[in-house]
């Protein structure tokens, strides 16, 4: 590629006046993915079509999609309708548009009467309808048993009982059936087991397969002991067989058909990959791609490249000719599903067949009573484009939008769709009518001088009429699978690719500084991989701003909003279709705790004001509006995935969109990506999973159902880091959401990487309410931790004496300007949950209210600086605090603070002293441990009793001091007893262990010889059965230790069954997953079980490789974090 080039890619890329055209990025080598015979990239059903035909015909084969899913132009686009004469023929087609199974018709009766405000009206169990507990809920006082009357003898696959329950109030405890033939003679009970639903943890699914003939089913549903009722939503009956009726699918249908459709092929999929550069061979042919996403960026190799694109990226970036794009206006279609049809200057409003018709509801409970009787709208928009750029294809985005929202909107489309009017110029053009995809010459999709590519969409060559029959979802599926038949042909023939190289670009005016980005390869534990040469290339320059802000989530949107404020240009970037992250996209529409003051208390009132129907449909408009009204420049489906560096500081964003990738410079860069994505890119130092115990917060993907607001999630978990395991994430959580409208295309992670920065925040910061002379923000929470937690504070704090059910202690916690800060770089502040902070700080500092408000500190401290040509650490930060005090972000009093931390030797003397009283102030001793570590042996030398000894020897063993092992071993060995503590849950900062628990880490803790036999006595007492608390205190203890003699009785356990045995390496060891994975036996438990008895065998020395043998298996699991944990734990210190 020379000068010519990149001017082309800038003129692609941008529009309007820019200083710099180009900035220089060195030599470099990209690490490879994949090698494969044909690579197709794009995410619509045609490239799913080509990949599994490709692989089919025998080819390796590598997708690589640009979104979070697959079904770009079907599901992405909302044109889920066929039209008349449409006729899915094909089994992809007809895994989108025929259901594989139907649900048979039946008549029921019920042995016991319904009752209450939930009364049958004769046919509510099997109406189809289980997505309201208000209203689609039969009640039953106490057990019942319904029998289905399928009228004659039929094939039956499966059947499922759906049910509701709330702890304390309504609940099932267990679901059998029997089924008959005759409806006489009943089978032995069959038992239905909890399967997910892809909704809240408060819907439950049971279900089993039949796979036999019958007449008659029998359900016995079984109310849970201590329950008041039970509430039986739905029971249905599925025909074995393939259908025959068409249906319009829901998204979430395309996506998962799609998602099978790969994984049954064997095609490699990656989803959330932006095709950036392309690759040559030594004779200067195409030989793959480059790819940016999450992971950083990567290369596939590939004899044949499929370019399913919508704007044919991939072809533009090797050179082809096309149609020049018309300036002027433009026509595109956006498809909303709404109470009522929008209404616009310009605007034509077309219905779509069938309604939608759903209840409002925020947590699961209905709003007022409310429903919105949806429709679906063809809306049909005239937008002015200056160009084909995409920045005016981001614009046109916005301006669709404008015109399109309405207040009763239930759901609108993802993207425009548009019959591009500039296709490639090919070596034979289809001319005359449309001959079906069927008879088409493939010649139209080849561009002219361009050999080993396809252009599979709207750009191939024909024209726009017949372009707009091949972008028919069945017609595009048909042209797919030929075109994948012909590149696993072309490929066979071919070559394997040598002397594959990224070549360099010229271009003039380049702005000074170094492009940093992450280069380690497609997963964050993999070394070693085969590179690619990228040549020095000079990077198109995107635009010139004051502030960038990465990420348009739940800190971005107001980091947006308050820099544009501040009159500085902005640019907002998100890969996402909206803006809100987790609080919108996410379906967690409510908040949990948080300080809802200032800046979110006006956001609060906006939201309500506006009136939209739907929460988090006005909570997304309210961040859009606000930053148009602001004058802030948004792009949807762009992704930040490097830095600009100069001297230190971060100039600009290297950023890739639909239509490759340049750099944005800036003056100042909010790194809102929630992972801290930018930061590491640019050297900041960063913390997530290593080799100590693997604590992660729980992860989920939400079910999204039309007209509500708040559906929560907790799995599994998730390296946001790793492009890989987001692909799988996704694919297991669509795979388990059930009949959902979609799901979430935002992972719901609540721990993430984090900075490193100039002040780290820590629990005992919290506790002990630390008063930062730099507070910018004041965040309010309980201890909202999906999972256990690490920080000695929590082995040992001190209980909570609130009495009552629902006794939590909420705690305050002030955040530091300095926690924005990354160590060692200037120009860029990170926001969101990945600030500088301990992971048991993050679940009081990452509730929506208090990082919105961090957000908006980020906007307003970035607006400075670019207006006084300061950094972020050079502001005045007191007058950044006057303003936030001001608009009430902050109290006035923060203004005189000082820092509290150091407590003077007096005080600290009166706090030793109080702690035997059931640890009181223990924040304060850990706090100042070097100062209290003397005093504190003291304590527990002249203590009067059993129990003030055992309270010193607790807190002295988990700090790592042996002054009172022997105490602690008594305690552990039963010659001694304990305190009697009941602690647990949100009875104190933190706690997940009871106090024996407890107390047997402390004792391994202390390396005392006199640990050994008594630790040895707990570890032989574990099986399978054993609780995970007790396992993992155990280990804990033993891995601290680190004894030689504990590795024969550990590998005795690990060998013990059920133990061992739950990695999974291959992509058919993956089940679905969704909804909330509690329980003794699931995913997880097993998971942290094994790793946490191989860990610590490993760090007794091991037995005989048990402990490395399964750290290898895991260190191949397909879930990022357990490999990541795991390969950290191979490497020995």
């Amino acid at each position: 590629m020379g000068r010519g080039a990149v001017w082309g890619l800038a003129c692609l890329l941008t529009a309007g006046e820019i200083r710099a055209a180009a900035v220089a990025e060195s030599e470099r080598a990209i690490p490879v993915w994949q090698e494969v015979d044909v690579v197709v990239v794009g995410g619509t059903c045609g490239a799913v079509a080509a990949a599994q035909a490709a692989a089919q015909a025998g080819a390796k084969v590598f997708l690589a999609a640009p979104r979070p899913y697959l079904g770009d132009d079907i599901a992405g686009c909302l044109r889920l309708w066929l039209e008349d004469g449409e006729n899915p023929e094909s089994p992809l087609a007809k895994s989108i548009y025929v259901p594989s199974e139907a649900r048979l018709p039946f008549s029921y009766t019920a042995d016991a009467p319904s009752g209450g405000k939930h009364k049958d009206n004769g046919g509510m169990l099997c109406d189809g309808l289980s997505d309201d507990v208000q209203h689609h809920t039969v009640e039953f006082a106490g057990d019942v048993a319904i029998t289905a009357d399928l009228g004659s003898v039929q094939a039956v696959d499966s059947v499922e009982v759906i049910a509701f329950k709330r702890a304390g109030d309504f609940e099932t405890g267990a679901v059998h059936m029997s089924v008959s033939a005759d409806g006489r003679t009943w089978s032995a009970a069959i038992p239905l087991t909890v399967r997910p639903t892809g909704d809240t943890e408060n819907r439950l699914r049971y279900a089993a397969v039949l796979d036999r003939a019958v007449r008659a089913v029998k359900v016995a549903v079984k109310i849970k002991p201590g329950a008041k009722r039970q509430l039986v939503s739905e029971l249905a009956v599925m025909a074995k067989g393939a259908g025959v009726t068409v249906v319009t699918p829901t998204p979430l249908r395309v996506k998962q058909a799609l998602d099978r459709a790969l994984l049954e092929s064997g095609a490699a999929c990656l989803t959330g990959a932006y095709a950036t550069d392309l690759l040559r061979d030594a004779s200067g042919n195409p030989a793959g791609i480059v790819m940016a996403n999450r992971s950083g960026r990567q290369a596939v190799v590939a004899k044949v490249i499929v370019d399913a694109t919508e704007r044919a990226t991939v072809a533009r970036l090797a050179g082809a000719a096309f149609a020049t794009y018309p300036a002027g206006p433009q026509r595109f279609t956006r498809v909303v599903i709404a109470g009522a049809a929008p209404a616009a200057d310009g605007m034509t409003v077309h219905p779509l067949p069938g309604t939608y018709d759903a209840p409002v509801t925020l947590g699961g409970y209905k709003v007022k009573g409310a429903r919105v009787p949806g429709r679906a709208y063809a809306c049909a928009l005239t937008i002015p484009m200056r160009d084909g750029s995409y920045r005016a294809f981001a614009e046109a985005e916005q301006v669709a939008r404008d015109r399109t929202f309405t207040l009763s909107l239930l759901e609108g489309a993802d993207t425009l769709f548009q019959i591009p009017p500039d296709p490639v110029k090919a070596a034979a053009p289809l001319a005359g009518a449309w001959p079906g995809a069927a008879k088409i010459d493939l010649g139209c999709f080849r561009p002219a001088g361009v050999p080993r590519l396809y252009v599979l969409g709207g750009c191939a060559d024909m024209p726009r009429e017949a372009a707009e029959r091949l972008l028919r979802p069945l017609a595009l599926m048909t042209a797919g699978e030929r075109v994948g038949t012909a590149a696993a042909a072309e490929a066979r023939a071919l070559p394997q690719p040598a002397g594959v190289s990224l070549k360099g670009a010229t271009g003039d005016a380049a702005a000074a500084g170094e492009v940093r980005e992450s280069l380690n390869g497609p997963r964050p534990f993999l070394r070693g991989l085969p590179t690619v040469p990228s040549a020095r290339a000079a990077l198109p320059v995107l635009g010139e701003y004051d502030v960038v802000v990465i990420g348009g989530g739940t800190a971005g949107a107001p980091a947006g909003i308050s820099a544009g404020r501040q009159g500085a240009k902005t640019l907002l970037i998100e890969h996402l279709y909206g803006l809100g992250g987790v609080g919108t996209l996410g379906m967690i529409g409510k908040y949990w705790y948080g300080n809802a003051c200032g800046f979110t208390a006006e956001h609060d009132r906006g939201v309500t004001e506006l009136g939209a129907a739907v929460h988090v449909v006005g909570k997304a408009e309210w961040w859009r509006r606000e930053n148009r009204k602001a004058g802030t420049e948004i792009w949807f489906g762009a992704m930040g995935c490097g830095a600009l560096v100069q001297d230190g500081r971060v100039t600009g964003v290297v950023v890739a969109t639909p239509s490759g990738r340049g750099v944005v410079l800036a003056r100042s860069v909010v790194d809102a990506t929630g992972n801290a994505e930018i930061a590491a890119a640019a050297g900041a130092p960063c913390v997530f999973v290593g080799a100590e115990e693997l604590a992660v917060q729980g992860v989920g993907l939400s079910p999204r159902k039309l007209g509500a607001s708040y559906i929560n999630s907790d799995f599994g978990y998730v390296n946001d880091c790793d492009a890989a395991d987001l692909w799988l994430f996704g694919v297991r959580g669509r795979a388990g959401a059930g009949n959902v409208w979609d799901v979430s295309q935002l992972v719901e992670s609540r721990e993430r990487q984090r900075i490193v920065g100039d002040c780290w925040v820590t629990p005992l910061d919290i506790l002990n309410g630390r008063t930062f002379p730099d507070t910018i923000a004041q965040a309010r929470s309980n201890f909202d931790s999906h999972g256990y937690s690490v920080a000695e504070i929590c082995y040992v704090s001190e209980p909570i004496t609130e009495k009552g059910a629902h006794a939590r202690s909420i705690f305050s916690a002030n955040v530091p300007y300095r926690a924005l800060l990354p160590q060692g770089i200037e120009g860029l502040m990170a926001v969101g949950i990945g600030i500088s902070a301990h992971r048991d700080a993050m679940p009081i500092l990452r509730m929506q209210p208090d990082v919105q408000n961090m957000g908006y500190v980020a906007g307003v401290a970035g607006a400075t600086a670019a207006r006084e040509g300061k950094t972020f650490r050079t502001i005045d930060i007191q007058a950044l605090q006057r303003h936030l005090v001001a608009i009430g972000n902050l109290p006035q009093e923060v203004l005189e603070w000082r820092d509290n931390a150091f407590v003077d030797a007096e005080r600290l003397a009166v706090a030793v002293k109080a702690l035997s009283d059931g640890y009181k102030g223990v924040s304060l001793v850990l706090a100042q441990w070097a100062h209290a570590q003397p005093l504190m042996r003291q304590a527990y030398a002249s203590a009067r009793t059993h129990a003030e000894r055992l309270v010193y020897a607790h807190v002295l063993g988990i700090m790592g001091d042996a002054a009172g092992a022997e105490t602690l071993a008594a305690v552990v060995a039963g010659h001694q007893p304990g305190l009697g503590l009941s602690v647990s849950g949100e009875s104190a900062f933190g706690r997940r262990m009871s106090e024996a628990d407890s107390l047997i880490v402390a004792l391994g803790r202390t390396k005392d010889a006199r640990a050994l036999e008594p630790l040895l006595t707990e570890v032989a007492k574990l099986d399978a059965s054993s609780t995970f608390t007790r396992i993992r205190a155990v280990t804990l203890a033993l891995e601290a230790l680190g004894d030689p003699a504990a590795a024969r009785p550990l590998a005795a356990l690990l060998a013990k069954p059920g133990i061992g045995g739950h990695a999974m390496v291959h992509v058919s060891d993956i089940s679905p997953a969704g909804g909330f994975g509690a329980g003794s036996g699931n995913e997880r438990n097993l998971c942290l079980r094994e790793l946490a008895v191989a860990r610590a065998l490993f760090r007794c020395g091991d037995c005989d490789g048990a402990a490395e043998r399964v750290l290898r298996e895991y260190a191949k699991d397909l879930r990022g974090v357990y490999a990541l944990h795991a390969t950290h734990v191979l490497k020995r210190d």
